[in-house]
């Protein structure tokens, strides 16, 4: 059979073809099949070649595009045949672009030409999926990424590329022809930020051999997070590097401290050692972010010494010294490394052994940081002072006691009076945390009269209250006068963005059930949308096998990696035996709260005659149809209130409940109640969800208007900003906030409340019941 009958055999007929390509088509094509590339031992490829051929039956300007495409597959190019899968997806990414825009299928196939893609399987891999991905901003940055990544692929890690790309894709947005040169590497600026990532070390990557470091230490479920979860206006004020709370410690993004980037890394590395350490020996640390401890100046006011700041300052100094000495003292492994970090941050040269705490008064008190200029007698007396607080010290506590004793027979020395910036890997403790520790456990609301011996156990704890180091139960009045019945409630500090700071215990939320006596017949068109959510959510449930691949040994042979593995041997090169996989379950690990809004305006009506409410318990229910298939952990709350101190907290269902009868009884039967103080609500939501141990935690706020109650000011937005702080204080702790609404919300206020887009604004209300199961899929595939 000669070259044309099999090309006619494959539905290819070269009078498609302009007569002066048709000999040079003949000739690459059939040196294809003498190499055995197309044919019956390679069904796959021929099938993928020739639907790439087809092209020209639709457009005959495709003809100079095939010509390139067979000239590029030629001996020591063409190997990418051998392999079917990635063959297939090279071949359906070119004809994406040349069906855009013809001449980016030409400088397509010139990249590939040109080593574009390039050497080896996984090279063309990472290429095509980065350029699918690019051109969904555009395919001209596609294109240009394709014409840079020898260059790139020279320079960076693949890793690193991603970064570089990032940066184009986000410069692209505002100044396309800009990135495309910043992608090309053709100006200073790419040039520049190309160092600097090759210098810099990143959380993003160091982050995996941080925590167990942190977790062997602490011995706790320590999270990590960089600076965009704490409040920019206080970190540009602030200008600290590292923070540490009890269950979350917060590093910079970047870091260039050091020339290489391998330094930089150990930057990290002891960053994450020394904040470890605060928490091993005891530091502020432990409390810092509790209510009443925002920062170390809190617990000088607590203490009652005077003056304040110099103080604060000293204590800061001495905390310092002492858990540096002792992190060193402990982990000895860590001496080299230290005085390396110590050293970029006073200014010394490389291979000094500072002494402590001179040092650290030195690294704090920059305006004195190099050793080699001469201490004024201020700070040489502060240094002395700083020995005596920490020689038998063995936590912040014992440091303020010591601190307590010195000052009353003592005065401080001159110099303490200025503002102190900490060391850079160093947590800071003056920096105003505005993270709320977990809420205390229901308290007691009751009348003036206490039970007996009350006020004298109040008495035996004034001094650790004072501090801050213990708990307050506060106490207030009943609702009506004389009302014998205890209630439980929480407290929690509301947000005022005009005045940057918390109102504390400003609100009480009081938990109760609905009675249970609702109705929950259901309608027949809610029930086909029960059942609709059921089958959707049992095609996603994860409880098949899949596959865990990339092993080096295993029970099954992945075939498409296999001969991967034979193209890269066969080109004489050495490639890793990693073509094995074996059975992998997943499973799911996701904890959802849904919060419904049962204040009065959700009595209103919709245009089918439902009233809000009644369309949000639907809603509610066909979730949680859906969500009790599927296996994922869910509550369903409601809430309402009138005033900051009547906040209320309706629970449907809890987490620790099964999804009963006696649960849909409560849903059906909510009614509509009072005001939106939605803050409040979402804060003990967030404490709710900490209670799960699931990885995964999602709250979804379901409201058919504005926050509204009394005390609000909707000119300045009040409320509006203290959810967005509820929501941030949740975000910190793991929990991701979204919020469905209606066009009651305008979209400057659900900017304000849910940032980042993570809201969805309905038309009608009536969309709801479909919407929710459909938005609780997308979010957490």
């Amino acid at each position: 059979m000669n070259t044309n009958d099999k090309l006619l055999a494959n539905g290819f007929d070269l009078k498609s073809v302009t007569w002066g390509y048709r000999d040079r088509f003949v000739e690459l094509i059939d040196q294809l099949y003498r190499d055995k590339l197309l044919g019956e031992d390679s069904p796959e490829v021929t099938e993928c070649f020739f639907s790439m051929m087809k092209k020209v039956e639709m457009n005959h300007l495709f003809d100079h595009l095939l010509m390139r495409f067979l000239e590029v597959l030629k001996p020591g190019a063409n190997w990418i045949m051998r392999i079917p899968v990635l063959f297939s997806d090279w071949c359906g990414l070119a004809s994406q672009m040349a069906d855009h825009n013809l001449g980016y299928g030409v400088k397509y196939f010139d990249a590939w030409e040109n080593g574009g893609f390039g050497r080896t399987p996984n090279d063309v891999l990472y290429v095509v999926g980065k350029v699918r991905y690019l051109n969904r901003a555009g395919m001209d940055i596609g294109i240009a990424f394709l014409e840079s990544f020898k260059e790139l692929a020279d320079i960076f890690t693949f890793r690193e590329i991603d970064v570089f790309v990032e940066y184009a894709l986000k410069l692209y947005h505002n100044h396309p022809k800009n990135a495309i040169s910043f992608l090309s590497l053709k100006t200073k600026t790419s040039r520049c930020y190309a160092e600097s990532i090759l210098t810099e070390a990143r959380l993003a990557d160091i982050k995996g051999r941080m925590l167990p470091l942190i977790t062997s230490i602490c011995a706790g479920d320590i999270k990590i997070s960089d600076m965009s979860v704490l409040d920019a206006d206080e970190l540009i004020e602030c200008g600290f590097s590292v923070i540490a709370y009890r269950d979350l410690f917060c590093f910079p993004a970047r870091v260039s401290v050091f020339e290489k980037a391998e330094e930089n890394r150990g930057w990290y590395m002891f960053a994450a050692l020394t904040a470890a350490s605060v928490l091993y020996f005891k530091g502020f640390a432990l409390v810092h972010g509790s209510p009443r401890l925002n920062r170390a100046a809190d617990f000088i006011s607590h203490l009652r010494i005077s003056p304040a700041i110099p103080a604060a300052n000293l204590f800061v100094i001495a905390e310092t010294c002492r858990i540096i000495k002792a992190c060193l003292q402990y982990f000895s492994g860590a001496r080299a490394l230290a005085a390396e970090v110590i050293n970029i941050e006073t200014g010394n040269q490389p291979g000094f052994e500072p002494s402590f705490p001179d040092l650290v008064l030195r690294g704090i008190i920059r305006k004195y940081a190099r050793l080699d200029e001469k201490l004024p007698e201020s700070i040489v007396r502060t240094a002395e002072i700083v020995e005596s607080l920490i020689e038998n010290s063995n936590s912040f506590e014992d440091t303020g006691r010591n601190l307590c004793v010195y000052m009353k027979n003592n005065a401080l020395p001159d110099g303490l009076h200025e503002k102190l910036y900490p060391l850079a890997f160093f947590p800071d403790m003056q920096y105003p945390a505005e993270i709320l520790s977990k809420p205390p456990d229901a308290a007691d609301l009751h009348g003036d009269d206490d039970q007996s011996g009350a006020s004298d156990d109040r008495d035996e704890n004034e001094e650790q209250r004072k501090s801050g180091l213990m708990p307050v139960t506060d106490t207030v009045k009943g609702e009506k006068e004389g009302d014998a019945q205890l209630d439980s409630g929480y407290f929690y500090d509301e947000w005022n963005h005009l005045e940057k700071e918390y109102y504390e215990k400003w609100c009480i939320i009081k938990e109760r059930r609905p009675s249970g006596q609702g109705d929950t017949v259901i309608a027949d068109e809610v029930n086909a949308q029960i059942m609709n959510a059921r089958k959707t959510f049992e095609m996603i449930r994860p409880d098949l096998a899949g596959k865990e691949k990339h092993l080096q040994s295993g029970d099954d042979i992945n075939m498409s990696l296999f001969m991967d593995f034979l193209s890269e041997h066969k080109a004489g090169m050495c490639p890793e035996v990693n073509f094995y996989e074996k059975p992998l379950i997943k499973k799911r690990d996701i904890a959802v709260a849904v919060l419904i809004d049962v204040s009065g305006s959700t009595g209103e009506k919709c245009y089918d005659s439902q009233t809000v409410l009644e369309l949000e318990r639907n809603s509610a229910f066909i979730i949680a149809e859906g969500l009790s298939v599927l296996g994922d952990d869910f509550a369903l709350y409601g809430f309402s209130g009138h005033g900051r101190e009547n906040a209320d907290f309706l629970i449907f269902k809890d987490f620790e409940e099964d999804w009963d009868e006696s649960c849909k009884q409560r849903l059906y039967g909510a009614s509509p109640c009072s005001s939106t103080r939605m803050g409040v609500a979402i804060r003990h939501t967030g404490y709710k969800l900490r209670g799960t141990s699931a990885k995964k935690k999602i709250l979804i706020v379901i409201t058919d208007g504005k926050p509204m109650d009394d005390g609000y000011d909707n000119v300045s937005r009040y409320a509006q900003h203290d959810v967005r702080k509820a929501n941030e204080e949740n975000q910190v702790l793991g929990i991701d906030s979204f919020c469905l609404s209606n066009e009651e919300n305008k979209i400057e206020d659900l900017d304000i409340m849910f940032p980042r887009g993570r809201y969805v604004i309905l038309r009608e209300f009536t969309e709801l019941p479909n919407a929710l199961s459909k938005f609780y899929i997308s979010i957490t595939r």
